[in-house]
């Protein structure tokens, strides 16, 4: 018979498991005596883990605490020191990879460049090309609203003319007589 491995009852316990495999791992529990007693043992060292406090957190000295924090640094430090030794040896090696990725940066750095400039250009002649729409379109706006202009200029005083004379004609009139020979 094989029996589930200790981190599948550990999963069990906590109920970390598919549904699937929960059932799987209930039933091997009923039919194994083995397993039963190994996951009674999980169960009290659970239990007993449950139940258990930390101690009362000691103080420790500032000089304590400032050694172990000095000792760390230093550890730190030699790791840091033996790392740079260590990849010395590869320094002509990073020298060249640094020189080609300048050279790469200024490569890509001139066809920006001309990239740019070559953009600017396109977007110059286009602002030049709608700004001489513009003021074509200006233009014969202008022209069409001076015809219209004087059109209505050319009626008005066609109508002054027109009252004008009617005016005239109006002083000029004089009522009939009536049949009496009075004006009225």
């Amino acid at each position: 018979m094989k029996h589930p491995a200790r981190d599948e009852w550990i999963s069990y316990l906590y109920d970390e498991v598919a549904p699937a495999k929960k059932s799987a791992l209930a039933e091997h529990l009923q039919q194994c005596p083995e397993c039963q007693a190994q996951l009674g043992g999980f169960q009290q060292a659970m239990g007993a883990l449950d139940e258990w406090t930390l101690p009362a957190h000691r103080r420790s000295s500032a000089a304590g605490t400032w050694l172990k924090w000095a000792a760390a640094a230093a550890v730190v430090l030699s790791v840091g020191f033996a790392v740079g030794r260590s990849t010395a040896s590869g320094s002509r090696e990073i020298a060249a990879l640094r020189s080609e990725m300048k050279q790469l940066v200024a490569q890509s750095t001139a066809d920006a460049n001309v990239e740019t400039i070559r953009l600017l250009g396109e977007l110059n002649e286009s602002w030049k090309t709608r700004l001489q729409a513009a003021q074509l379109q200006h233009d014969n706006d202008y022209a069409s609203l001076r015809k219209e202009l004087e059109t209505v200029a050319i009626l008005t005083e066609a109508s002054f003319q027109q009252a004008r004379q009617q005016l005239v004609q109006l002083a000029e009139y004089t009522r009939p007589a009536s049949a009496d020979g009075t004006r009225q």
